[in-house]
């Protein structure tokens, strides 16, 4: 109980699959932040908030160039307890990009709140597929989700175009400003993750 719990992890490498379950008593806070470039991954995270006023807070970035596949269950098993779940993705060369977030409410956890937030912004013609879940049985909660898919707004390309910016170069500022969007980086993290986008978005 009453612990708080930071982490702060990148990803990169060689096709892997994965599992992560976090346990959360009484007033605990964790805060995640995961940042991947990955040559695909199979993920399976178990968030179980087990004490009241139990806390996650999860920030996935991922550059998919090929299959990704992510599963997400955040199980509220305490009153007052709260997620916060946002999973961004850039899907490019052979990329595919899956997210299936899961949130639980019992009857009987009452106060709860629980929010996500996924957005994929695709390049391709691959597969992506966002299944957005809240399973609540309780009436005194607050449950909330966001689902998008597609590439950035016309009407914001179009605008930095008119401002004298070549569409692809449009695009990756984009695609900089959503990739790093909420995180809190050192300008060493901050250059090396604008390498690996300029790298993917020649």
């Amino acid at each position: 109980a009453d612990v708080h719990f930071s982490l702060w992890e990148f990803r990169h490498g060689k096709r892997t699959k994965v599992q992560y379950k976090y346990y959360l008593d009484r007033n605990s806070n964790t805060m995640i932040r995961r940042i991947h470039h990955m040559e695909g991954i199979r993920e399976l995270d178990l968030f179980h908030l087990n004490g009241e006023c139990a806390k996650v807070d999860f920030l996935l970035k991922t550059i998919s160039i090929k299959p990704e596949k992510y599963d997400m269950v955040v199980y509220h098993n305490a009153p007052k307890t709260t997620s916060n779940i946002v999973n961004h993705g850039i899907n490019l060369e052979d990329g595919e990009l899956i997210f299936n977030v899961t949130g639980d409410i019992p009857k009987g956890k009452t106060g709860c709140f629980l929010d996500q937030k996924n957005r994929i912004v695709t390049y391709n013609l691959e597969e992506c597929k966002i299944s957005p879940n809240l399973f609540t049985s309780e009436e005194d909660v607050t449950a909330n989700h966001a689902a998008y898919i597609g590439k950035f707004k016309d009407e914001d390309v179009f605008y930095m175009m008119s401002r004298g910016i070549e569409e692809r170069d449009a695009i990756r500022l984009l695609m900089k400003g959503f990739f790093l969007s909420n995180l809190e980086l050192t300008k060493e993290k901050e250059e090396k993750l604008i390498s690996i986008l300029e790298d993917v978005w020649r």
